[in-house]
């Protein structure tokens, strides 16, 4: 912790008799007895500068600087569990300037309003049973809410790795038919290229009769050319009857290539609304993807890799993220309780025993005052003030420097007199 001041209290207290020197508007600021990084930490735990100084020991001074120090290491727990929390979240797959501005800038909120929560526990003065109930409910839900965002940073890969797993569980249906989808296109790809083959083979076949055909054509005029002078011989007609037959080849093979053609060129309509489907059901699961990098989802990973659900073929529960993910939620807890423990088992010292009776003599203070007016206005009811004029009254009374240093000499003079009597 931070050094002792260079001046420490000294056993005297103020003089009895408030002076020109030493009357609160004329009080030189005691802040300066203190360096800035320990007027912070006696800030954090909420420690008047001017009791502090004038009243409390060495010892004490170090107990409300060591309470500060814990709330500022608390402070820091939180914005860095913010942090890791804000920015695996929402800008898991970002590097830019504001892919860590903003996280930044919402732990260092979050870690502001939790310093300032932890606070107001450490110096809460009273002991009561509710109060001590309240205090300690409130340190164990602040462990837990820090803790949990440093548990998914520390076992960040594990995580990642269940996420996908319990993703591709839950879309499981989806994949097995975008599975049977990949299979029929690519059956339907492999009859095209054998259907593709026949074709080329057929197409050259065609091609080829096409010549003989058209070779046969010349023939068949020569023929007739023949036959006008002599009779057609045994020739003519093997000629007539290989073109016959040449013939009746090329319309049965021009007839199988109609019956080919649509199947290989033209797009068969229950494969296009299968692949439709299938665009449709890739676009689901990105989004289903997308979405299952949330905090939700990460949290359910890390409750799964805890209890061993959802993993693979021989993996059991996972003890080693057991007893990291405890410890750690212990480790916060324990730190909370630490400074509400102190304020609870530690003995009333000279700072709060001062607090406490100059608590207890602003309020008879009042009180006598109130009793005052209230009786001068029931012996003069015709001069009585309005309700607005006693409390400005009572304002200016409680704000006046002289009353203020008779009621601070009469505290000191109660305390010199027990000191004396200790």
């Amino acid at each position: 912790m931070a050094e002792t001041p260079s001046n420490p209290p000294s056993d005297t207290l103020h003089p009895s008799e408030p002076t020109a020197e030493n009357s609160p508007g004329n009080a030189p600021d005691v802040g300066v007895h203190f360096t800035a990084f320990q007027r912070f930490l006696l800030w954090l735990s909420k420690t008047d500068l001017h009791v502090a100084w004038h009243i409390c020991t060495a010892e004490t001074l170090m107990t409300q600087r060591s309470i500060g120090g814990m709330v500022l290491t608390t402070g820091i727990f939180a914005w860095m569990s913010s942090f890791f929390a804000v920015q695996s979240t929402f800008f898991e797959q970002s590097h830019g300037f504001f892919a860590y501005f903003i996280p930044l800038m919402v732990g260092l909120f979050y870690g502001s309003a939790i310093m300032l929560f932890d606070r107001e526990i450490v110096s809460a003065p009273s002991k009561n049973g509710w109060m001590i109930f309240a205090r300690i409910s409130f340190a164990i839900c602040l462990g837990f809410v820090l803790s949990y965002p440093m548990e998914m940073k520390l076992l960040e890969g594990a995580i990642k790795n269940q996420v996908e797993r319990d993703t591709r569980l839950i879309l499981e249906d989806n994949f097995q038919r975008i599975a049977n989808i990949d299979d029929a296109h690519k059956q339907a790809e492999a009859d095209y290229y054998k259907n593709s083959k026949e074709w080329s083979a057929k197409e050259r076949l065609v091609r080829d009769k096409a010549e003989v055909s058209r070779k046969i054509d010349e023939w068949v005029i020569q023929v007739h050319d023949e036959a006008k002078k002599v009779r057609c011989d045994v020739r003519c007609n093997k000629i007539k009857e290989e073109l016959r037959a040449y013939e009746a080849d090329k319309t049965r093979i021009e007839n199988e290539l109609k019956g080919l053609n649509p199947s290989v060129f033209m797009p068969d309509a229950k494969l296009e609304s299968m692949l439709v489907e299938q665009s449709k059901l890739k676009e689901r699961v990105a989004k289903l993807t997308a979405g299952s990098t949330d905090f939700l989802s990460r949290s359910r990973a890390l409750e799964n890799i805890i209890d061993g659900r959802n993993q693979p073929a021989g993996f059991s529960k996972s003890n080693m993220a057991f007893i990291i993910a405890w410890s750690l939620t212990l480790f916060f807890i324990l730190f909370e309780l630490f400074p509400v423990l102190i304020k609870i088992f530690m003995p009333e010292n000279e700072y709060h025993a001062y607090l406490n009776a100059r608590r207890a003599l602003m309020i008879q203070k009042i009180n006598v005052y109130t009793s005052i007016e209230l009786q001068l206005i029931k012996d003069n009811p015709d001069e009585a003030m309005r309700a607005g004029e006693m409390t400005d009254s009572l304002e200016s009374v409680m704000e006046d420097p002289m009353h203020r240093t008779r009621w601070a000499s009469l505290l000191t003079r109660v305390w010199a007199r027990l000191r004396k009597d200790a």
